[in-house]
């Protein structure tokens, strides 16, 4: 059987004064691999690095316009950048949205286009706040901030009418918390699923997992994905998500 090809959205990455570079993160390439799928980067189409840092508070979590955003998009031709969107995106069975610490303006524009176009999609920690940013939701800093250098810091509660408790069969798992932001306002797309004890989601998925497969983390499970099946078990939910598309073809 031919490999799950899986497409990580690249991120920019600024040191200094230096040119910025792109990357994708080691242990979500690893746990891909682990899983036996095949990770790829799919790269922005312009070679204008626009990006957001964590200190820019009211940017990052502003709201997103989705229509200004397909207008200003590196301020290149809108059909251009649809083209190369559409040629990239063909070449995987699924998307991942990455963690990082810093946000590309076009994360939120490719999530809503995957959504739009039914591709699966994976997104975790900062990755969840662009996929609820692209399809219309609102994301602010924790007001105490989750994070946390320890292995597991902290229970979550899951809703036991959700996709994820199917694939789990339990309502409570451990997880890690490496993040200072939440969401806040839920797209009429997306329900929660799972918070930690204060409040904060910890998980996302589709209204529609069956036809519009999104499941979002606030939590790192490629960081447990060997030893710990729960967290596993979000990875290989997401490629047999890939699987079925690339079947229903």
């Amino acid at each position: 059987m031919k490999p799950i090809v899986v497409g990580i959205v690249s991120k920019h990455l600024q040191i200094e004064d230096r040119k910025p570079f792109l990357y994708t993160c080691e242990s979500l390439k690893n746990a891909f691999i682990f899983c036996g799928a095949i990770p790829i980067s799919v790269l922005p189409p312009s070679d204008k690095a626009v990006f957001i840092g964590t200190k820019r508070h009211d940017k990052q979590y502003s709201d997103f316009d989705y229509q200004q955003m397909v207008e200003k998009l590196h301020g290149d031709p809108v059909r251009t950048n649809a083209q190369y969107w559409q040629n990239a995106l063909a070449l995987c069975d699924g998307i991942v949205f990455q963690l990082g610490t810093d946000t590309d303006d076009y994360e939120p524009f490719l999530a809503k286009y995957c959504f739009e176009h039914s591709i699966p999609i994976l997104g975790i920690s900062s990755g969840m706040t662009n996929v609820v940013k692209g399809l219309g939701g609102t994301n602010c800093f924790c007001e105490k901030y989750h994070f946390s250098a320890e292995k597991y810091a902290h229970p979550i509660s899951i809703d036991t009418n959700s996709f994820t408790y199917k694939v789990l069969q339990v309502d409570k798992i451990r997880v890690n918390s490496r993040h200072y932001g939440k969401t806040c306002i839920v797209p009429s797309s997306l329900k929660p699923v799972a918070c930690s004890p204060d409040g904060t989601i910890e998980i996302i998925e589709s209204v529609d997992m069956a036809n519009k497969f999104v499941l979002l983390t606030r939590f790192n499970p490629e960081s447990l994905y060997k030893e710990d099946e729960n967290h596993r078990k979000f990875i290989q939910a997401f490629l047999d998500a890939c699987q079925k598309r690339r079947d229903g073809k």
